[in-house]
């Protein structure tokens, strides 16, 4: 068994933060269902389902959060 080495420029987050952008705004932006996301990702190949994907939007969320006064 052979484990490849990762390019260069790969950090530890599993998804980029555009990847977060993208499913956020297709949701919220565009109104697309995360389970009609998870159907069209099915079709290109990417396993994503619908509660993964909240996750990621969850946690690109925090991010985002204002700070408390």
């Amino acid at each position: 068994m052979f484990t490849a080495q990762e390019p260069e420029g790969i950090g530890p987050d599993k998804y980029d933060e555009t990847a977060s952008a993208m499913i956020a705004q297709l949701k919220y932006g565009s109104g697309v269902p995360f389970s009609r996301l998870e159907q069209m990702e099915e079709l290109l190949g990417i396993p994503l389902p619908a509660a993964t994907q909240w996750e990621v939007v969850e946690d690109a969320a925090e991010l985002m959060k204002p700070d408390p006064l």
